[in-house]
């Protein structure tokens, strides 16, 4: 035991230059309370019999309870170990679940047995910091300090509680608007620089503080003592154990250190792996976190999270047009010293943990639907960047996302975020256009002829010499296919159609003349003209593909049997939260049907066909095409 008590004293001298009092008499406590034993902080160069009497006092307190609040450091903290219930989120939660915890701090006369082994009294917490502080304001957002960086590192909110019924501490569960989740109180248990304070792990998070104890008198640096005090005691709260060696790096070691401000590495690692990160609630696209509208410039994210091997993490961004995106995903990690708490209240001398490659993330940048991949960064090993740099972004101003994925290790990876914009190549307002003069088809893409029914004439000219003459005598398909549409967003096209007296078929019969594809996710037809001829009058529709696999129609509109110019402006859906697609239809540059509200996001605008694409075995003659032209944007007209 000698030689134990000078290894402590020696480590608890190098903690800080703070002066302690004369070391406190040992006593050996004895250890009560709900449950789990709670865990107990000491302040610098407190005496090595204390920290034994109060190690042998809680290692017997464990054994009796069955449990074990020494087995696992930080990082590596036991994942049942956190709240699973609480006022706000009520039962069923877990590892990496974001959650919400109640605090207060208890009326003064507020009953608090002798957890461990100190005399039993009400709480006069806040009469001792109204005498350190001059009002409750002030200490209160001291502790509010806490909570906040607390709850920016990890996934847990924090909600002050005005109410408490005065029922005694250690155990009464939260109840919204009667008592809070976290109950802090505080009354003498030993002072002198010894037992600073006391915590219960999850579900019970109550605390309770050494009002007998001078050494959160000293308000320097931001009241630091505090702060670190009530920083560690919750840490517990949340269901971390004290972390090991004693060497000033960790917050959750066992001696109160003031080298540091807070939470640190380990303790973040810890918390994103118990409750996620501050923006937890992304793991969908439809839960985006909105990173707002971005310019040129970067923009950067810290200490955010991967919290498993299945979590994954989205985000959303707004640009204007022509712009292009890099994004980079960078771990954060060290390689430190760390183990467990020993039984007996000693440390052990811990082992190397590389909190830096817990997990090989990647990064994504997706298309304004929320489902088309425009880049993947994801060749580098664990522990190291990855990047995607100037991506254009093609579909123009609006939304677009960010997908960070884990790998296949089941341990959170702490990682920044690192998004930059700048100026693209914005494309030309033309796509395509043919006029027919010619007297080959050679600037189509594809030509599907149906045994010579496609060729240009002087016969079908509406604009110039020539036109499109498409004769149709079996039901063998026949059109040109135009693959200039580079997954368009927005596609708009002008072309000049004569029925020329064909028979579409009986009068309930529909050809389709006009068709527009998206190539992937699986190929699609997302526009479609259709036309039909019924009691001698011709009329048109156009069908638009909604994302759930329905179609928006225009209805049937009547045209006659003569030349009439056709334009058309189709737009997809901008993302797959938002319904704003369209179709406007134009005849002889008449308006004549709007199609708005639509969802349909999911797929591009890839290729064309124009010609007898879904004839029947009833449809004859010859129909004409002329000046057909595409665009992205301005309007063509006749």
């Amino acid at each position: 035991m000698t030689s134990l008590r000078a290894s402590l004293l020696a480590a608890a001298a190098t903690l800080c230059s703070l002066l302690a009092p004369s070391p406190a008499t040992a006593v050996l406590p004895k250890i009560s309370g709900p449950g789990r034993p709670p865990e107990v902080c000491f302040a610098p160069n407190t005496d090595a019999t204390l920290v034994d009497a109060y190690a042998q006092a809680l290692s017997k307190a464990r054994e009796t309870a069955a449990a074990n609040s020494l087995a696992s450091p930080l990082a590596q903290v036991t994942d049942g170990s956190r709240w699973t219930s609480t006022a706000t989120n009520g039962s069923g939660l877990k590892q990496g679940d974001p959650t919400t915890l109640t605090w207060s701090i208890v009326p003064d006369g507020v009953a608090i047995a002798g957890a461990i082994g100190e005399p039993a009294a009400a709480s006069n917490l806040r009469a001792f910091l109204t005498g350190i502080y001059g009002s409750e304001a002030a200490y209160l957002a001291v502790f509010q300090q806490v909570f906040d960086r607390w709850s920016e590192i990890t996934g847990v909110t924090y909600v002050y509680e005005p109410n408490d019924d005065r029922v005694a501490m250690l155990g009464a569960g939260g109840v919204l608007g009667v008592r809070a989740d976290i109950r802090i109180g505080g009354h003498p248990i030993d002072g002198g620089y010894g037992v600073l304070a006391y915590n219960y792990y999850p579900n019970n998070g109550d605390m309770v503080i050494d009002t007998a104890d001078a050494f959160f008198t000293n308000t320097s640096s931001g009241s630091l003592r505090l702060r670190n005090t009530v920083a560690h005691e919750h840490g517990h709260g949340l269901g971390f154990s004290h972390s090991c060696p004693i060497n000033q790096t960790k917050l959750m070691e066992p001696f109160l250190s003031t080298a540091f401000d807070g939470p640190q590495l380990d303790e973040i690692v810890g918390g994103n792996r118990l409750y996620g990160d501050d923006l937890e609630h992304n793991d969908t696209v439809a839960n985006a976190s909105d990173l707002g509208s971005v310019g040129n410039g970067t923009l950067a994210l810290h200490d955010l999270s991967v919290d498993d091997d299945a979590d994954t993490d989205w985000f959303r961004f707004n640009v204007g047009p022509g712009k292009t995106a890099s994004v980079t995903v960078t771990p954060i990690g060290a390689t430190y010293l760390n183990g467990p708490q020993n039984p007996d209240g000693s440390c052990s001398a811990g082992s190397g943990f590389n909190s830096l490659v817990l997990n090989d993330v990647a990064v994504q940048i997706v298309d304004k639907n929320g489902s088309t991949v425009l880049a993947t960064a994801n060749t580098k090993p664990a522990g190291q960047a990855e990047t995607t740099a100037g991506i254009s972004l093609p579909s123009g101003a609006g939304t677009y996302y960010l997908h960070v994925l884990a790998g296949t290790s089941n341990a959170a990876q702490v990682y920044d975020l690192g998004l930059t914009i700048g100026d693209g190549t914005v494309p030309p307002d033309d796509i395509f256009a043919n006029d027919f003069e010619g007297p080959t088809l050679d600037a189509w893409s594809a030509i599907v002829t149906g045994a010579g029914g496609v060729t240009t004439s002087a016969a079908a000219a509406m604009s110039g010499a020539r036109g499109l003459q498409v004769t149709i005598d079996s039901t063998n398909r026949r059109f040109l296919q135009d693959d200039s549409p580079q997954s368009e967003s927005r596609y708009r096209a002008r072309f000049w159609f004569d029925p020329n007296g064909f028979t579409p078929g009986t009068d309930t019969q529909r050809v389709v003349l006009m068709q527009a594809f998206s190539r992937t996710p699986g190929r699609k037809k997302v526009l479609q003209m259709m036309v039909r001829r019924t009691n001698g009058q011709y009329r048109l529709l156009f069908k638009v593909r909604r994302d759930d696999g329905s179609s928006a129609t225009t209805g049937w509109l009547p045209f006659s049997d003569a030349p009439h110019s056709i334009e058309i402006d189709w737009q997809r859906a901008a993302s797959a939260l938002s319904t704003d697609g369209h179709l406007q239809l134009w005849i002889d540059g008449t308006s004549v049907a709007n199609l708005t509200g639509l969802d349909n996001s999911d797929y591009f605008l890839d290729f064309v066909r124009l010609g007898g694409i879904g004839l029947r075995t009833t449809t004859s003659g010859t129909i004409y095409f002329d000046a057909f032209a595409s665009r992205r944007s301005s309007y063509i007209g006749p």
